[in-house]
């Protein structure tokens, strides 16, 4: 299944800005990457590389040099989108990101994912505008929830009602039922 922020980021993958995931631990963030990767091998409209800063040889290798990236990257002549996942581990984030956006932006697009934390980290010094764009992912929402517990008459009866105006459901009791399970979950 494919979480809500899958097309806003798909859409933003044609930006020049870096787009940056954020979010809880365990809320999908590596999965949403692996998604992204999936996505641009299908297109093959660009080159995909994943990196996974949980491997302490690539962590060592951009801390010491952001352009070390480079040596990842494949020799062609497109647009390479570089996954990076666990962001936060770099000694330096700011300046790894800074550089890389400046001197490379036209051959490279990077999307990274952190824990919402390390935006209040002190690493992080530098807001980076007008370099990033950060997308928010939180826990699993109510419509999430109804297609990941198969739900999907319910789903396709909420996407009914918020799409036509004046809309009324036979389904309200379902619907209630539904909200009280989701809430009590997402709340535990």
């Amino acid at each position: 299944m494919q979480r809500n922020l899958f097309e806003p980021l798909t859409y933003h993958l044609d930006k020049k800005e870096f787009t940056i995931l954020t979010g809880a631990r365990q809320t999908g963030k590596t999965t949403l990457l692996r998604q992204l990767e999936e996505h641009c091998t299908k297109t093959r409209k660009q080159d995909c590389v994943f990196l996974n800063l949980e491997n302490k040889v690539i962590l060592s290798e951009l801390d010491k040099n952001p352009l070390n990236l480079i040596n990842y990257l494949p020799t062609t002549t497109k647009k390479t989108v570089v996954l990076i996942d666990e962001l936060q581990y770099l000694k330096d984030p700011t300046n790894f990101l800074k550089l890389l956006y400046d001197e490379h932006s036209a051959t490279l697009k990077i999307v990274a994912s952190g824990s919402s934390a390390f935006y209040l980290d002190k690493k992080f010094k530098d807001s980076l505008v007008g370099r990033k764009k950060i997308f928010r992912l939180l826990t699993c929402s109510f419509d999430e929830y109804l297609r990941l517990s198969g739900k999907e008459e319910l789903y396709t009866e909420i996407q009914r009602v918020r799409t036509i105006p004046q809309a009324k459901t036979t389904k309200i009791a379902y619907l209630k039922n539904e909200w009280e399970i989701y809430f009590l979950l997402e709340n535990r």
